[in-house]
């Protein structure tokens, strides 16, 4: 009889560490594709914003790779198949992973008009890398100083739980998330500088979401608890740094295009 009820206890021991051990397996693995989906749509964003520079500067000089015709129709086509997938495949992912609506809207609504923006602009004409990387690789700096300040603060329990009513991101899922998402955004910078437009979203994507809208929402959720939370100091930086950006980034003006081609005298 002792034999037996061991036995027994034994096999749910076992179940129970099973059904541990999945839904551990489980929560780590929602969290690690979730860090994917930061980092897809930063290179959304990174698309978007240059070919917003390409298509609106009038008068200016289209490089013969970005014309649209018979002879550049695979290169055309490279242009909107390329960052029409990483959208779709970004939406897709952050939908199914998003704990609420902490992704659904936030994510997915930024990368629906990083997509657009590309459209209109980078997927004509890039901006002058000159103008822009720069400041870009200095706007992505700082998001890594916001990002300890989040991190450091429980931005990752917090955000879901205070502001969406949703379960909390666990710790190196949170992290995995970031990492992925601003390797990412740094490819979108190489994009920028390279010039090429295809591989730009995610640096628009970067620009709207993680400079633009990171700087608006800390506010509003220190608001909403009547307190501060967690990223509102360096959230606040990017309210400066976030019109700066985005300026450099779609500002395709006769004026700009020229500056940028006068010669620095020795």
């Amino acid at each position: 009889m002792c034999c037996s009820r061991m036995v027994s206890f034994s096999a749910n021991s076992e179940k129970a560490a099973e059904r541990h051990s999945k839904t551990y397996l489980g929560s780590h693995w929602k969290g690690v594709k979730m860090k994917l989906g930061w980092m897809i749509a930063g290179a959304t964003v990174v698309t978007g914003v240059f070919v917003s520079r390409l298509v609106r500067r009038p008068g200016a000089k289209v490089d013969p790779a970005t014309q649209v015709g018979s002879k550049s129709q695979m290169n055309f086509d490279r242009k909107v198949v390329i960052p029409t997938a990483m959208a779709t495949a970004s939406i897709a992912l952050w939908m199914k992973m998003s704990h609420g609506n902490t992704l659904k809207y936030t994510f997915v609504p930024s990368m629906a008009a990083a997509w657009a923006m590309y459209m209109v602009t980078y997927r004509k004409r890039m901006p002058d890398p000159k103008r822009v990387t720069a400041f870009y690789l200095l706007a992505l700096a700082w998001q890594l100083v916001h990002f300890v300040e989040e991190n450091s603060t429980g931005f990752r329990y917090r955000w879901p739980v205070e502001i969406f009513g949703a379960k909390p991101y666990g710790d190196r899922q949170y992290v995995a998330i970031n990492a992925l998402s601003y390797a990412i955004f740094i490819a979108g910078g190489v994009a920028l500088m390279k010039k090429r437009p295809e591989f730009s979203l995610p640096a628009i994507f970067f620009a709207i979401m993680g400079v633009m809208y990171n700087g608006v929402q800390h506010p509003i959720y220190s608001y909403m608890v009547k307190s501060y939370f967690p990223g509102l100091f360096t959230g606040i930086v990017d309210l400066v740094i976030g019109p700066l950006l985005l300026r450099r980034m779609f500002d395709m003006s006769e004026r700009s295009s020229s500056m940028a081609e006068v010669p620095v005298a020795a």
